[in-house]
Order: structure tokens, then sequence, then C-alpha cells
């Protein structure tokens, strides 16, 4: 889930920069608030359906999340983990091709100053400036 509240957290932050500057920390705080919010269910269904009354503990000596919980709720985990992964990583397709046009609109800006500048102070061969 954290994933993907940052990928959330970065969309809002690549597509509406003047907003997000504008954002107070409350923000911040509601964003970790939100994480835990969002974990909280699937917690209280786990500790229910592996409570020591529902589940029989025929499990190696290992700690390990699979034999924490019921064979169910650790194939629910897994596709929540699953489908929140998948859908950051969507989300930061379209973060990245703006990324990518506005460093290129930078670049460019740059590299016409450069040859502006260039343009303006030519040397000449007695290492004086010509100016074109």
């Amino acid at each position: 889930m954290i994933t993907l509240i940052s990928a959330i957290d970065r969309m809002i932050s690549v597509f509406l920069p003047t907003k997000y500057i504008q954002l107070s920390v409350r923000y911040a705080y509601l964003l970790v608030f939100c994480s835990f919010i969002c974990v909280i269910p699937t917690f209280v269904i786990s500790a229910i359906t592996s409570s020591y009354f529902n589940v029989e503990y025929n499990v190696p000596k290992i700690c390990n999340l699979q034999n924490g919980v019921t064979v169910e709720m650790f194939q629910v985990l897994r596709g929540i983990r699953i489908v929140a992964t998948i859908t950051g990583a969507v989300m930061y397709l379209p973060i990245s091709i703006k990324v990518y046009r506005v460093y290129n609109q930078i670049w460019s800006s740059v590299q016409y100053k450069l040859k502006t500048k260039e343009k303006a102070s030519v040397y000449d061969i007695n290492g004086g400036i010509n100016h074109c």
C-alpha cells in the first residue's frame, strides 16, 4: 500500500506542482495516516481468521508470513500486494513521460542559450572577441 500511496503522491507532485508546493504538513500526515488505515482491515481480518480457535498449528518452526495466516488470507494479502504494486507501476508511466518532456524542454532551452551565447562571442585568431 505504501508504494501505491507514494505513486499517488508523485503523480500529484508532477501534474499539479504549484498546488503540491502549497500543501501543508497535514497532507504528509494524511498520507501516513491513509497507509495505516488501508492496512487495518486486512490486519483485523487476518487476526480473526488466524485466531487460536480457527487454525490448527501444524506449521514448521520457520517464522514466515505464509504460516502466520490461513491459506486463503495469505492469497488475499498476496493479491492486494500485487494489485497495489501493478497499479503504482502503471501510475508511474505518465509520471515518467511528463518528467521526460519537462527535462527535454529544459535541456533544449539550455542548449539554445549556449548556442546563442557561443554565436555572440566568437574568438578570432588574435584572441580578441568578435561579436557576430
